[in-house]
């Protein structure tokens, strides 16, 4: 225990690059997760396994690339070169390495774990996602009318470009196209490409505009159905 606590100070160094990198990357398992909506990270080995390797890579890189083993003076330069190699750990990954006299190319192995853990993620992601795009689309073919919702996808999405100040492609576009088509099956369709964008704490409500049946609702939201909003009175 006494050797570990001497060890300390060059191990608090070490970890930076490997939480940065966790921050840094969790917009990417987002992204690609973004078609699960009922995805619960916490809950989902491959999401541990992946947090696991997004730290441990960029931290035991960075603890041979810094010689951190022969306890360099801990200082603002190291601590400095620790972040920068933590928010720079994708360029690192595609440049190759230099540790000692040898040079790695990390990039092939650290993508095979990475693989892996995406595949853990798909495998605990049972039948019920597909069925739930699939009744999505179907109540869109038999909604009353669509107008309500296409409003509130067209204000969500210029909110989300405000807010973060990142384009999204062509979404005006696609509502246009939607709006105009004469074809029930495909402005269904058109739609739910539109709302596997729509991030998953807001696909209730958006569904909901839609005049989507309570019973779909029901199925795959019985929590925030249970807290939904009276009807306004029309």
């Amino acid at each position: 225990m006494e050797g570990l606590i001497d060890w300390l100070p060059w191990l608090a160094v070490a970890v930076i690059p490997g939480v940065l990198n966790v921050f840094a990357a969790f917009e990417e398992l987002e992204e690609r997760c973004k078609l699960l909506p009922f995805f619960e990270p916490l809950r989902n080995p491959g999401v541990w396994l992946w947090g696991v390797i997004q730290f441990s890579f960029p931290t035991a890189i960075f603890w041979m690339v810094a010689a951190l083993s022969t306890q360099p003076v801990v200082n603002l330069e190291l601590i400095g070169m620790a972040i920068g190699f933590g928010v720079g750990f994708i360029a690192v990954l595609n440049a190759s390495t230099q540790i000692g006299s040898r040079t790695y190319t990390i990039k092939p192995i650290y993508t095979f774990f990475i693989d892996r853990a995406y595949g853990l993620i798909a495998a605990k992601q049972d039948d019920r996602v597909f069925e739930f795009w699939t009744d999505v689309e179907t109540e869109l073919q038999k909604s009353p009318d669509l107008t309500e919702g296409l409003s509130i996808l067209e204000n969500y999405f210029a909110f989300q470009e405000s807010l973060t100040r990142q384009p999204i492609e062509n979404y005006g576009k696609d509502l246009n196209e939607i709006r105009s088509m004469t074809d029930r099956a495909e402005q269904a369709r058109g739609i739910k490409v539109l709302l596997q964008r729509v991030r998953r704490e807001r696909l209730f409500r958006i569904l909901r505009r839609f005049q989507v049946s309570e019973t779909l609702l029901i199925r795959y939201f019985p929590r925030q159905f249970g807290d939904r909003p009276p009807r306004r009175k029309r």
